[in-house]
């Protein structure tokens, strides 16, 4: 049922497309809940790429560490790495909701869908990026454990030196 629900929604919006291509102008009856339920999927997406950038980065990061991959020394991508990890931590030691989720689960609202309701593949993405049966003390350990490794790998696998263009190695402009 849902998804022929998500196949109307969207034959509606090529619909709508369509008429507007055509004629220049968008139909007085556009709905705009077809575009709020389009923005939460994309949210949705954009979660799951923001924690797989936590996930594999600290994985490649590790991995990168034992194989000697120079690029996993890049200064900018591990500070904001770290960064990333610890906005997390806080958030979930606060009680702070995810601002992604918020985001969604009000468009979600706007496009008169149930909560976690839509398609096939934002179905499967969900049940990737929301766990509900777990306590909140298990998030609290897990991403405080997290963050915790996540310095010690900063401390073992060392990030080269920002570089400040126009400066040798020894701090001396150059001659």
């Amino acid at each position: 049922m849902g998804l022929l629900i998500g196949l109307q929604k969207k034959s509606n919006f090529i619909a709508w497309k369509w008429h507007q291509s055509r004629t220049g102008c968008r139909p007085k009856t556009m709905d705009l809940r077809i575009l709020y339920g389009m923005m939460a999927e994309t949210i949705l997406v954009t979660h799951f790429a923001f924690i797989a950038f936590v996930v594999f980065g600290f994985i490649l990061t590790v991995c990168g560490g034992f194989r000697d991959w120079p690029w996993v020394r890049n200064p900018w991508f591990r500070m904001i790495h770290l960064t990333v990890i610890w906005v997390i931590v806080a958030q979930v030691w606060l009680g702070v909701v995810c601002p992604f989720t918020t985001l969604e689960m009000s468009l979600r609202a706007l496009a008169g869908q149930a909560t976690y309701d839509g398609t096939f593949i934002a179905h499967w993405l969900r049940k990737l990026v929301y766990f509900h049966q777990l306590p909140h003390a298990f998030f609290i350990a897990s991403y405080t454990a997290l963050g915790l490794v996540a310095v010690t790998c900063w401390v073992a696998i060392r990030p080269r030196p920002f570089r400040v263009r126009g400066m040798q190695s020894d701090g001396d402009p150059p001659r």
